[in-house]
């Protein structure tokens, strides 16, 4: 399963689900500070928080909660 996160009009990531409350980015535009392909986001009390990987403890951006989180797909058919 994947989403995509819309920080702004035209600032977005686009993640994959990899574990129970872990997803990974595997698309970004125009978020290098947000966010970069590989790193890991995960789904916390406090929203969608981005982390530089698996176990990393120390957050490198939190999501605003007022942001766009839609499913994405790729034009896959189920």
């Amino acid at each position: 399963m994947m989403k995509k996160i819309m920080i702004g009009i035209d600032r977005w990531m686009v993640i994959e689900h990899i574990g129970a409350d872990t997803w990974q980015i595997v698309e970004s535009h125009r978020c290098r500070i947000q966010g970069e392909q590989g790193d890991m986001v995960k789904d916390t009390k406090v929203g969608w928080v981005v982390f530089r990987d698996a176990t990393c403890r120390i957050p490198k951006y939190r999501v605003p909660s007022h942001v766009l989180v839609e499913d994405y797909n790729l034009g896959e058919e189920e």
